[in-house]
């Protein structure tokens, strides 16, 4: 990121290769990133995959523990209905 500021500040491309110990043709690579995606052109392809699956999964974990705590609540209803109307049924 630092050799795109400074290419951006006015540096030519063969002295930020030079500052930054890179070769011109991954700068440029890096730059067509940068100009196509913004900071997160620059980021590992498997940081983004995994970071956006690890949201998908985390949202459909939230989403089970609704329904989890929702059935919970439902069987403990049922239970408690089923004591009051049958108290000699026993149920735990």
């Amino acid at each position: 990121m630092s050799a795109i500021k400074d290419f951006e500040t006015g540096m030519t491309v063969s002295e930020v290769c030079r500052k930054h110990n890179v070769n011109p043709n991954t700068f440029y690579k890096w730059k067509a990133k940068y100009d196509e995606s913004g900071v997160d052109g620059l980021a590992p392809k498997v940081i983004r995959t995994v970071t956006s699956k690890e949201a998908e999964l985390r949202k459909e974990n939230e989403e089970l523990k609704k329904l989890l705590g929702e059935k919970e609540l439902a069987i403990k209803i049922y239970r408690d209905l089923l004591k009051k109307t049958n108290p000699s049924l026993k149920i735990d």
